[in-house]
């Protein structure tokens, strides 16, 4: 927010300036990938994001849900946040 931030930190969409969306197509998510995340949330001073893996049979399944905590997008070194992600969607039978 009218921070200029470098060229390799580029979010693959932000969404109503209130969520970041993360776009993969990857035979497994690593840790590294919710990282990522976690990272283009801390500069962007937003909350949530989603990272969605579209290599998947079944959409819900490739999809992830990040949170990071309002007192780590503080920077407060305390706080480390951990990427637990989930979808937290529950599926239709």
């Amino acid at each position: 927010r009218g921070s200029k931030i470098a060229d390799g930190f580029r979010a693959d969409f932000v969404v109503a300036e209130r969520l970041i969306l993360e776009i993969k197509s990857l035979a497994v998510v690593l840790p590294v990938h919710h990282a990522q995340l976690l990272t283009y949330l801390r500069l962007s001073g937003l909350q949530i994001g989603l990272l969605m893996n579209f290599n998947e049979p079944r959409l819900i399944t490739g999809l992830h849900r990040v949170v990071l905590s309002r007192s780590a997008a503080a920077g407060s070194p305390a706080n480390i946040p951990s990427a637990t992600p989930s979808h937290g969607l529950s599926e239709a039978p």
